[in-house]
């Protein structure tokens, strides 16, 4: 169980329910808390996780790496000769 004292616009929870997460939220904004709404009900929609691929959470700029992995390379080898 995840507690999200400051939920904001919703980040971590549409993460948790990507993940088959249980969350609760706290947000005393209103704005925040339909927009927290709308990003849940799109994560619905879209499972994917941005930067989530194969089990890992990936730093950006790596899509090279990300296709290595795939291929089951080692990212070092997979560039020019």
């Amino acid at each position: 169980m995840c507690l999200i004292r400051f939920f904001g616009s919703g980040s971590t929870s549409v993460t948790a329910k990507k993940l088959g997460r249980t969350y609760t939220g706290v947000e005393l904004n209103e704005d925040y808390c339909i927009w927290a709404e709308k990003r849940l009900a799109l994560a619905d929609q879209c499972p994917d996780i941005q930067g989530y691929a194969g089990g890992v959470f990936w730093e950006r700029n790596t899509a090279g790496a990300q296709q290595a992995a795939r291929q089951n390379i080692r990212p070092e080898c997979s560039g020019p000769s």
